[in-house]
């Protein structure tokens, strides 16, 4: 596949309100790149994307939910589904024989044209974030089966292993344990495997693996904007994409790029009406318990 046609791959269940804030940023900066959705029969675009019903993907995953064992203190269902993407990616692009392909979280914002990055990863087999983080991976084909059949080996033949990686993990954390990226940065580090970490900076410009982790955030206001960071000897650290973890997705609407119309403008104008309510009962709430 032409480095210019590199197809981006979304799996996301339901109509959270951050989604087409994703796709239209996706489609502004990379306007001439296949964009599919993998979800389910609710979902509503008037977008020049490609939408599939994840049901008609689902083989391997089937397979796995057999398997799955439960090593986390999040949610069973959360955890299962994060693994079950993989598997659904995997025989989606089989089956459309995509070769290459960016996996983007639907929580995401993608300020760049990654077709000017693409050539730092065509050689590669993936791209992590910060050691393991799926948020704007590269995958090929190749790699996104043998990363689907290493998590199924260790879930069928080398269980043990994740159950005592589990049991280390409770002894030092409160939450959290097995999950998805577990694997991913397992896989990734293997001596065969060819991949970067998208989160290290490279001459001041990067991959944000959370915007929990970047206080200091601002928008640069030009034609093609880039959020950036100072640095506290005045370095601007530019990212080409931003990760809104959690509840910093209320923050999404601060950051889109992409030409609005009325109905943008509008819905932008009610999440930051959400937003303030928000913040200010969470400022109550502190006064309360400082009070009390």
């Amino acid at each position: 596949m032409d480095q210019e046609n590199i197809s981006f791959i979304i799996v996301h269940k339901g109509n959270s309100y951050y989604l087409p804030m994703c796709l239209k940023q996706l489609l502004y900066t990379n306007p001439n790149n296949p964009v599919y959705v993998i979800g389910t029969v609710d979902q509503k675009f008037s977008l020049d994307i490609q939408h599939f019903n994840y049901f008609d993907f689902y083989s391997s995953a089937e397979q796995f939910v057999k398997i799955y064992k439960h090593f986390s203190t999040n949610s069973h269902n959360y955890e299962l589904f994060c693994f079950l993407r993989w598997f659904i990616i995997r025989d989606f692009v089989i089956k459309k024989n995509i070769d290459k392909f960016i996996c983007l979280d639907s929580d995401v914002l993608l300020f760049e044209n990654i077709n000017k990055t693409y050539l730092n990863f065509s050689n590669l087999d993936l791209t992590v974030n910060n050691k393991n983080g799926p948020q704007y991976s590269f995958f090929t084909k190749d790699s996104i089966v043998n990363f689907t059949d290493f998590i199924m080996d260790y879930y069928t033949n080398k269980i043990s292993i994740l159950e005592k990686k589990y049991e280390d993990y409770k002894t030092k954390n409160k939450w959290g344990g097995i999950c998805d990226m577990t694997l991913l940065e397992m896989f990734s580090n293997k001596q065969n495997i060819k991949f970067i970490d998208t989160s290290i900076e490279k001459n001041n410009y990067t991959f944000n693996s959370s915007f929990y982790s970047t206080n200091k955030i601002l928008l640069l206001k030009k034609k093609y904007s880039l959020p950036f960071y100072i640095k506290e000897n005045g370095e601007k650290i530019f990212f080409y994409a931003l990760h809104f973890q959690g509840s910093s997705k209320m923050l999404m609407h601060r950051f889109c790029t992409y030409k609005m119309n009325f109905n943008d403008f509008l819905f932008k104008f009610k999440r930051e009406i959400i937003y303030i309510i928000y913040t200010g009962k969470k400022y109550i709430k502190k006064l309360i318990r400082k009070d009390s």
